[in-house]
Formats: C-alpha cells, sequence, structure tokens
C-alpha cells in the first residue's frame, strides 16, 4: 500500500471538510489517498495530513471501509443542505459515525501539532473554515 498525499483547491470532493481519504480499491484495498485543502502555513496542512491519516489508519485496522464512511459523509452533507445539520459541528464526533474514534484520535494529533509547531489554535481553526467556505 502506498500513501498518496494530494492538495486541492477548495474543498476535497465539495464536501464541508478540508481533508478526505480513501482507499482506491474496494474494502479498503489499494493505495491510501488523502486529500487536503490548500492551505499557507505547512503545520496546518501538517496537521490535517496526520488527522487524515490516523482517521484511515483506525478504519483500516477496525474493518471500517471506505464505502461506509462515504455514506455517512455525504448523508452529512444532505442533513447540511437542509439545515438539518449545523456545517460548524465536525460529523466525526457524532457518535453515530463509523469513523468516530479515528477523528477523535486525529484530533489529537491536531492539537499535538499545532501545541509543538507553536502554530495558533486560533489560526489554524480560522484557516480551516476559511478553506471550506464556513
Amino acid at each position: 500500500m502506498r500513501i498518496i498525499f494530494r492538495t486541492v483547491d477548495g474543498t476535497p470532493f465539495n464536501l464541508t471538510t478540508c481533508g478526505y481519504w480513501r482507499f482506491n480499491e474496494p474494502l479498503n484495498h489499494g493505495d491510501l489517498e488523502i486529500y487536503i485543502s490548500r492551505m499557507a502555513d505547512w503545520r496546518h496542512r501538517l496537521a490535517v495530513n496526520g488527522h487524515e491519516l490516523i482517521e484511515a489508519l483506525y478504519c483500516k485496522l477496525r474493518g471500517i471501509t471506505t464505502e461506509e464512511c462515504d455514506r455517512f459523509d455525504w448523508q452529512t452533507e444532505e442533513e447540511i443542505a437542509l439545515g438539518q445539520r449545523d456545517p460548524n459541528v465536525e460529523p466525526g464526533f457524532d457518535p453515530k459515525c463509523p469513523y468516530r474514534w479515528g477523528h477523535i484520535m486525529g484530533s489529537w494529533w491536531e492539537r499535538l501539532v499545532i501545541t509543538v509547531t507553536f502554530a495558533s489554535w486560533r489560526r489554524y481553526d480560522k484557516a480551516c473554515n476559511e478553506a471550506m467556505g464556513l
């Protein structure tokens, strides 16, 4: 398995997120592709890339497929579009989210990176929101 990191303009696959991962073959086989929104500060990119990597590997280890995660993500997008979900609340923290614990661990990574690289959490949060158009 190769791990491929990609930077995109806007949000990955028009999702309300600044990071997205997928295995490029069904059932978490093939290469792992990680997509993140373009951000100026390398520390912010490191935080998002690490978050996505941790989340993806957690899912692979637990047998939670890209397809399951995508179903949840697209359902979330539909709820946001219908005004049933606040786009400022990360769906990864939802108890129904299949990748919830991977998301939580990825969030710990983000906090660690922002802290140890002396970045500003406020600026990081702002950069993520700007990338998502929030």
